[in-house]
């Protein structure tokens, strides 16, 4: 008969998320991002009140359909927790301890417009929780990933506005940047739905020596969000401002990686095809644990990895080629291109599938 600990026994308190949900760490265990993945959990129990729902529904309807269909394993690490039963009395119940990948199979249960916003915000802060342990100071970085002053880090870097009331013109941006303003625009077409333009009245664009009849600005919060999506050289210093060195390898998603990993989940469809999967203290975009033998990384790169850390970058891919096959394609290139080069790949082999200057 399994035995089942009862909760105290086994886990205990780490930190409470700024949505309110606690997290529990094996009792005596010293968080290391090696070891982090399987002993941080989120009760059961918590994820149903977070998102309204009965906790034996969450179990019977989520947990154990995801446990049939293989999208959770077997052995999940179950615990008992006393709950009130009349005025006096008291009696055990199952509650399950979900890792952070766990969870996120659970969370990606949830379905209708209520339980869209919170499905994201959830989300985004497992993915947090990750990087408070991979910068190793949990408590300072906890409280950046939650709370960080975007606007402030712009300052820091040097960026400036033309207009009144703190609102830049595209012009500030450029020159951030370092960009052409064509690159701007179309960043700013993709993005239309989250970055909305201010329009600016010609007295406030003669004020700056302006001759132009109309201008757009923007907010610095939007500048924030255009210099994280954009990969320039001010992006990659921000982020390792923000998250250390291992900001280096902190990518914000591109429509290009969104659309391989699309592409890549078809192609590999029955290979068990990982994304944004760690390997000790990296990660890499794809990966696949058995390709015909061996382990296979992939890794979508784009402009910004002109102005990686060489150094940094080296020791990285050595420490994955030592384990895995490497295979790195540019954004742009063919899916035949891609294949054939996959095809050709071997275990502790670098093969890189565009040339620098493509980077583009």
């Amino acid at each position: 008969m399994e035995k089942i600990s009862f909760l105290t026994e086994v886990l205990e308190p780490y930190a409470k998320t700024m949505e309110g949900i606690p997290l529990w760490k094996s009792i005596g265990l010293k968080l290391n991002y090696e070891n982090m993945l399987s002993n941080l959990f989120i009760l059961s129990t918590d994820m149903a009140t977070y998102f309204e729902v009965r906790h034996d529904n969450l179990c019977t309807q989520n947990i154990l359909k995801l446990k049939k269909d293989g999208y959770l394993h077997d052995q999940l690490l179950k615990v008992k927790e006393l709950i009130q039963v009349g005025k006096s009395a008291q009696k055990p119940r199952i509650v399950y301890a979900l890792t952070r990948h766990q969870a996120e199979h659970l969370v990606s249960e949830f379905y209708g417009p209520k339980a869209r916003h919170k499905k994201h915000v959830i989300l985004n802060r497992l993915q947090s929780i990750e990087r408070d342990v991979l910068l190793g100071d949990f408590a300072q970085a906890r409280q950046k990933a939650g709370t960080w002053d975007g606007i402030q880090l712009l300052k820091d870097l040097g960026f400036t506005c033309s207009m009144p009331n703190s609102i830049a013109t595209k012009k500030d941006i450029t020159t951030f940047l370092k960009i052409p303003e064509s690159t701007l625009n179309n960043f700013l077409r993709k993005h239309r739905a989250e970055i909305k333009a201010i329009p600016i009245d010609i007295a406030t664009i003669q004020s700056i020596g302006g001759r132009a009849k109309r201008m757009n600005g923007y907010t610095l919060d939007d500048v924030t969000k255009i210099t994280f999506g954009m990969d320039t050289e001010k992006g990659i210093e921000a982020k390792k401002r923000l998250f250390g060195n291992i900001g280096n390898f902190l990518k914000i998603e591109t429509k290009g990686e969104i659309e391989w990993r699309n592409v890549l989940s078809k192609v590999f469809e029955g290979f068990d095809l990982r994304y944004n999967y760690p390997i000790g203290s990296y990660r890499v975009d794809f990966f696949i644990l058995d390709f015909f033998g061996f382990g296979l990384c992939l890794e979508c790169n784009g402009y910004c990895h002109k102005f990686y850390d060489l150094e940094e970058e080296k020791r990285r891919e050595e420490y994955i080629s030592e384990r895995y096959a490497l295979v790195r394609f540019h954004h742009k290139i063919s899916l035949e291109d891609l294949v054939n080069g996959i095809l050709k790949a071997k275990p502790k082999k670098v093969m890189t599938l565009y040339n620098i200057e493509q980077l583009v």
